[in-house]
């Protein structure tokens, strides 16, 4: 794990992290955070062989890319803006 104070901003902890793991599986994930970023995103990837899932917090949006069809389909959060 590297974190540390980056920037300028006048908070009390670090700004910013990046997050390597090995998980007993043998699979690497990462996790980055920071507070730099100037447009709000808080979004998750997963990636594997048959395919992506991105999750998007904003858009409330999950997308699955499947690698057999090599096409993305789109589900839609129905709770969004209420």
């Amino acid at each position: 794990m590297f974190s540390g104070r980056v920037s300028k901003l006048e908070i009390e902890t670090e700004d910013t992290a990046a997050i390597i793991m090995r998980f007993i599986s043998g699979t690497i994930g990462e996790v980055h955070l920071d507070y730099i970023q100037r447009v709000y995103s808080r979004t998750c990837h997963i990636i594997g062989d048959e395919g992506t899932i991105r999750w998007d917090y904003n858009t409330g949006e999950v997308r699955y890319y499947s690698a057999e069809t090599k096409e993305w389909q789109i589900f839609k959060n129905p709770l969004v803006g209420y």
